[in-house]
């Protein structure tokens, strides 16, 4: 070019733009990053802006956001389903804390894409994230100590008593949208164990040469899976157990196919692991139902909105969900699936953006074992194995859903991407490169067929559509699949009339309007929309129309197939919008509801007027019927009697018919009339209801309440034993009345035999799983396990309790009073 051409030096040209980008994103993105993950503050739009930058110049200047890569397209889905999941959502803190997060995880991503451009870029990539991996653990052990067993490894119980100053986990808990940024928990904690036995196995297999002349990368190595592999013991989580196993055993099969039965026989010893008691619940299949049980009422609350979700975040799922199905048992945070959770949070596209990562892992996984560096095969196997285990505890717990997880997720991602395409490496910055090294080709007879539709697009797009019609038509699902859209809108709307936090009183009945007018919509085509009726009536008792409410829900009704009991369920709802109790409760008994009787009725039986208390009673005896768990709806009706001075023969006569019901009915029945003479002091009656069940075979409940009896009468050798096996018995599903842990009780029993130390270790171990009915017992454990220390002459400990008791239960005297009473002890010994 001569000097006459050549441009002026103020002038940027393209590839210095480009280069002067590249060179500051190394800087801008990971502190642009960190801002994002602290939102809300001053510096999430700044950093927002200026974290983007460096993609959005490459966006603009060679029309990619960074070089092309298998993973585009479920990553853009992914940003489109959060972006959509906003505008929709109902608690705008969590929904800002996930949105930020995805911005930071794109940042992150296109960091890591368009700088690991050389082997030796990516082998320090590679032990950056296992520095950052093993931080995240030793901090992870410090906030989730509460959760964790870390008396099963006690190098980690170590290292939480040193860091325990600290104090993190307390400003954790003070932050609203803490769950939203990561699981802190030991769910939580073992999908990060996961995650770092995935990754130190992808590198140890594909490294093994390299390992074998690094000695430092051997000792880092085994420290790292040594360390991952405790935290995973302590946070005793099933499914995080059986993540690490399979992606080990997917590991092996993508290293070496030939030892396939190798990784099966890691998969199945693992099992074998967990069904020998290495967690807790061993192989009981209740969490499993529970989950199915999540996963089906996700699903089906998702049908009603699965163009845009209910709202990006967990506090949007959550309040949708809970409205809809009303838990008492489990609790309800979250689906423990990041693929039901996805829709619910981000849609269709949301979930499509997951599936696809799937197949675009594969890809990458097959091209990481032709890689000839062996750097960058040991990167990329790190990189598979960490992403395999976060995708695999994806199954059952969210974590590639926070904030936190998911800019792992990303940046996982990106190193995988950068090891396996070697063409940016040799490829000017901004160069299209061979299609088929990169994501976005197609097969050459697709685009052939492709090319040949263009010619006639009419005719091409006129018979597809003429096809997919008949198919939906010949199918039944044409006017529901027209009627999808307009339901959707009309139930989100619903959603922000009811649900949404920070709308006026205005901004709610224009919500309910549309949502009126597009449920009407929606019924108009599928006149035999259930969803529609019903949330047309939600929407007429939220505004106030109590006759169009009742209509609506009678519509529903009718609608209604008796067989099935998910939408008379629904039905039921609308019933109980518009305070409709005696049709609610019919209905809901009907649909098998018992937990949400119980609730429904123990709602009722706490307000003052008599004809709520009325139906509160038939709501409660309906519970029991309906299968309400353990007996706590019996109890419920004795207890609400009693405490508006109902004789001791009246409060009993309202749960004595559910005695002539036989079976389960009665055995529960039986349990409480016997709890409820023990309480009043009637030990001759107590016994006679309890001996009934000799020939029963028994659950937790019969030798709790036996041994409970035991004790009250003084005999507290015997009761040791009856409590004993209640505590081993223990099922966590199943809900006790108020003040009857058997842990609590078992401790009492053990220090009223001067069994001290053995006091302090149930105590101890019912403290840390403490069921949310029992709540009021947290005063009194710790009271229990301090008097046991003082008896032990260790009052610097009980002091240490009593003023853990104290945060607990801070309005408990007796704990005050006892907390002086230790340090004054301390100070005198």
């Amino acid at each position: 070019m001569s000097a006459a051409a050549a441009p002026p030096r103020h002038v940027l040209t393209r590839p210095a733009v480009i280069h002067l980008m590249t060179r500051a994103e190394p800087l801008l993105a990971p502190i642009c990053a960190t801002a994002l993950l602290l939102h809300p503050t001053p510096l999430t739009w700044p950093a927002a802006l200026l974290g983007l930058a460096p993609t959005a110049t490459r966006l603009i200047v060679t029309r990619r956001p960074w070089q092309p890569t298998p993973v585009d397209a479920p990553l853009l889905l992914l940003m489109l389903g959060g972006l959509l999941g906003y505008a929709f959502a109902l608690d705008s803190l969590t929904a800002g804390i996930r949105l930020t997060g995805l911005l930071a995880a794109a940042i992150v991503f296109a960091w890591v894409r368009e700088q690991v451009l050389t082997p030796a870029r990516a082998e320090r990539a590679t032990v950056l994230v296992v520095g950052l991996l093993v931080l995240a653990t030793v901090l992870l052990v410090h906030i989730a100590q509460p959760f964790l067993r870390l008396d099963r490894v006690p190098p980690l119980g170590w290292l939480a008593a040193f860091l325990e100053p600290w104090g993190l986990y307390r400003v954790l808990v003070a932050d609203p949208g803490a769950l939203q940024r990561y699981r802190w928990y030991a769910s939580g904690a073992g999908a990060l164990a996961a995650v770092g036995i995935g990754t130190v196995t992808g590198l140890g297999l594909a490294g093994l040469g390299l390992i074998g002349r690094r000695r430092d990368w051997l000792v880092g190595l085994v420290a790292a899976g040594l360390l991952f592999a405790g935290l995973l013991v302590a946070a005793d989580n099933r499914g995080s157990m059986v993540a690490a196993a399979l992606t080990v055993g997917l590991l092996i099969v993508l290293w070496r196919p030939k030892l396939t039965v190798a990784a099966l026989l890691v998969v199945f010893g693992a099992l074998d692991l967990i069904a020998l008691g290495v967690v807790q619940r061993g192989l009981n299949l209740r969490t499993v139902v529970e989950r199915l049980q999540f996963w089906e009422n996700g699903l089906r609350l998702a049908s009603e909105a699965v163009w845009t979700g209910v709202g990006l975040g967990t506090r949007s799922v959550e309040l949708a969900y809970r409205t809809a199905f009303q838990p008492t048992y489990p609790p309800f945070s979250h689906t423990h699936n990041i693929f039901v959770q996805g829709l619910l949070e981000q849609g269709l596209l949301g979930l499509l953006g997951l599936l696809f990562l799937v197949p675009a892992l594969a890809r990458l996984a097959v091209r990481a074992r032709q890689l000839p560096d062996e750097r960058l095969r040991t990167t990329a196997f790190g990189a598979i194995g960490a992403i395999l285990a976060l995708l695999l505890a994806g199954l059952t717990e969210i974590v590639a859903l926070t904030t936190l997880g998911g800019v792992l997720l990303f940046a996982l991602l990106g190193l995988l991407v950068a090891a396996t395409d070697g063409s940016p490496r040799a490829a000017p910055l901004g160069h299209q490169g061979d299609p088929v090294q990169h994501g976005w080709h197609a097969s050459v007879r697709v685009r052939e067929w492709l090319a040949r539709g263009s010619r006639r697009p009419w005719t091409t797009g006129l018979s597809a559509g003429a096809v997919a019609l008949i198919l939906l038509l010949a199918a039944g699902v044409a006017r529901p699949l027209i009627a999808s859209p307009f339901l959707n809108a009309g139930s989100s709307a619903l959603y922000r009339g009811t649900l949404a936090g920070g709308v006026s009183a205005a901004e709610k009945r224009s919500a309910l309007a549309d949502a009126d007018y597009w449920l009407n919509v929606a019924q108009a085509i599928d006149a035999d929309s259930v969803a529609a009726a019903r949330n047309r009536a939600l929407a007429a008792a939220a505004a106030g129309q109590r006759d169009a409410a009742r209509t609506l829900a009678d519509q529903a009704l009718a609608l209604t197939p008796r067989s099935d009991r998910h939408q008379l369920f629904g039905v039921g709802r609308a019933f109980v919008a518009n305070d409709d109790w005696d049709h609610a409760i019919t209905v809901w008994e009907q649909a098998g509801a018992g937990p949400q009787l119980y609730r429904l009725g123990q709602r009722l039986v706490e307000r003052r007027d008599n004809a709520d208390l009325q139906h509160g009673l038939r709501a409660l005896a309906a519970a029991a019927r309906a299968g309400a768990p353990g007996r706590i709806a019996q109890d419920t009706m004795v207890q609400a009697l009693l405490a508006r001075g109902a004789p001791l023969p009246d409060a009993l006569a309202s749960i004595w018919p559910l005695l002539y019901f036989g079976g389960d009915i009665e055995y529960q029945t039986r349990l409480e009339i016997a709890r409820i003479y023990r309480t009043q002091g009637d030990f001759v009656q107590a016994e006679s209801f309890l001996t009934w069940f000799s020939d029963r075979p028994a659950d937790s409940q019969l030798p709790l309440e036996r041994g409970l009896l035991l004790l009250a009468r003084g005999e507290s050798e015997r009761a040791e034993t009856l409590l004993r096996e209640a505590v081993a018995m223990r099922d966590p599903a199943l809900p006790l009345p108020a003040g009857d842990d058997p842990s609590y009780w078992l401790a009492t029993a053990q220090a009223r035999l001067g069994k001290h130390h053995e006091a302090v270790s149930t105590a101890r171990a019912g403290l840390s799983a403490l069921p949310a009915e029992q709540a009021d017992l947290a005063g009194p454990f710790h009271l229990l396990i301090a008097d046991s220390l003082l008896a032990l002459g260790d009052p610097s400990e009980a002091v240490r309790v009593l003023e853990a008791g104290q945060r607990a239960a801070p309005n408990n005297a007796a704990v005050r009073q006892a907390l002086g009473r230790a340090r004054e002890a301390a100070r005198s010994k």
